[in-house]
């Protein structure tokens, strides 16, 4: 046995270790997810401009004015559309984002001063020749019966001495929550489930004092139509 062990112990010194295998070979790199694909419609190209869009973007500006990820966000969007002269005179977008200027978040007021510059030259220049498209007659018919019935609902939920005091904000609130349920919905045009997350959102001011809360700003307006938007579906 001794002797067996010796012999193993000189066959050892001479077994030369290699790298393991594939020690050389480079590591497979793992490959980055790609972002689906989305469809591109003629309302992603830079100077055509929704008009119901914008003008729910410049109300949630105003509602939105103490979170600057949010107006930051809408600042950007602004800058990625060409606005003409009339359309800002329209808009009155100037107006609207001017005070930003002098938000106490730098980001905000430099991107704010930027697109006040931009437009305010913009002015100064003739407009292009310009094609603008209306819903029909029967789809704002509709909307704007939504519209009133949001008002008259909302109204009924909240204290009167606060429907005295705040109704030019209890109309901006409604509007700004009908003009997102359409635009949310993504379909441009009235349908049995826009009608639907209307009639839902109306019955639900008076529920749990949810009309004084979107008034007094806990519940954001957006949060509040995208949870009724996801609870109904065709």
């Amino acid at each position: 046995m001794g002797i067996v062990w010796a012999i193993e112990t000189t066959m050892d010194k001479f077994v030369v270790r290699g790298p393991p295998p594939n020690h050389n070979k480079e590591k497979p790199k793992l490959k980055k997810k790609k972002k689906p694909l989305t469809q591109s419609t003629i309302l992603d190209a830079k100077k055509v401009i929704a008009l119901e869009k914008t003008k729910v973007m410049i109300m949630e500006l105003q509602t939105n004015k103490d979170d600057p990820e949010k107006i930051l966000d809408l600042l950007l969007n602004f800058a990625g559309k060409t606005f003409e002269p009339c359309v800002l005179t329209e808009l009155d977008l100037i107006s609207t984002v001017r005070p930003l200027t002098s938000h106490e978040n730098d980001i905000v007021s430099t991107k704010a001063q930027e697109l006040v510059d931009k437009w305010e030259l913009r002015l100064s220049q003739p407009s292009k020749p310009q094609i603008q498209v209306r819903a029909g007659g029967k789809d704002e018919r509709l909307r704007r019966n939504f519209r009133n019935m949001f008002l008259k609902q909302f109204t009924k939920s909240i204290p009167k001495n606060l429907v005295d005091e705040q109704k030019d904000r209890c109309k901006q609130l409604t509007e700004l929550m009908e003009g997102i349920v359409f635009t949310m919905l993504n379909n441009r045009r009235v349908t049995e489930r826009y009608k639907r997350v209307c009639r839902k959102l109306a019955a639900q001011f008076s529920f749990n004092n949810t009309a004084s809360k979107l008034l007094d700003g806990e519940i954001s307006v957006k949060s509040y139509v995208s949870k009724a938007v996801q609870l109904i579906r065709l």
